[in-house]
């Protein structure tokens, strides 16, 4: 749809043929990582870069858009402050708070990383949205479970949750 729309917009097509066709509304993953299934994941993970990226995400819940985002001026003492662009809404400043082992990737990293994004592949590059997805594609094919990156974010809400944290705060 959007290649067509583009099209139209770019004076190649004078309409688009997919104007009226509705998307199905894909289903919701609501795969939640255990804790076990989770450091099955961690013994799967073929270097540093990606440990770095499974376990921040597991210890913070937080988004994968929002880890591709964290640069070393977002780190403020035990939590990372994303403003209102770099954040889901992009209404509101969003802040990840940091746990002992989240703390310990970031200092780490922000040692090795002044300036540009935290969080890098093997090659010193930022962590795409697509290079992300293939690495949880290849975890997924080797443990038959249905994963995404998000699925660690619903796996710390859970253990959040069963540890008694108070979600109304």
């Amino acid at each position: 749809v959007r290649v067509f729309n583009w099209a139209v917009k770019a004076g190649l097509l004078k309409h688009s043929p997919l104007v009226g066709i509705e998307k199905p509304t894909p289903a919701p993953r609501e795969t939640v990582i255990t804790p076990e299934q989770f450091q099955e994941l961690l013994g799967l993970a073929p270097d540093q870069q990606f440990k770095d990226v499974l376990l921040f995400c597991w210890n913070t819940g937080c988004r994968p858009q929002e880890l591709r985002a964290i640069e070393a001026r977002h780190v403020d003492g035990r939590k990372i402050v994303l403003d209102r662009r770099q954040s889901k809404g992009r209404r509101h400043k969003r802040v990840i708070y940091l746990n002992d082992t989240a703390l310990e990737i970031v200092q780490r990293l922000v040692k090795e990383h002044k300036d540009g994004a935290l969080f890098r592949n093997t090659r010193g590059r930022a962590w795409t949205k697509d290079a992300l997805q293939c690495r949880m594609r290849t975890l997924r094919r080797k443990t038959k479970l249905d994963l995404c990156v998000y699925a660690l974010r619903h796996g710390y809400a859970t253990e959040m949750l069963k540890a008694g944290t108070d979600t109304t705060v």
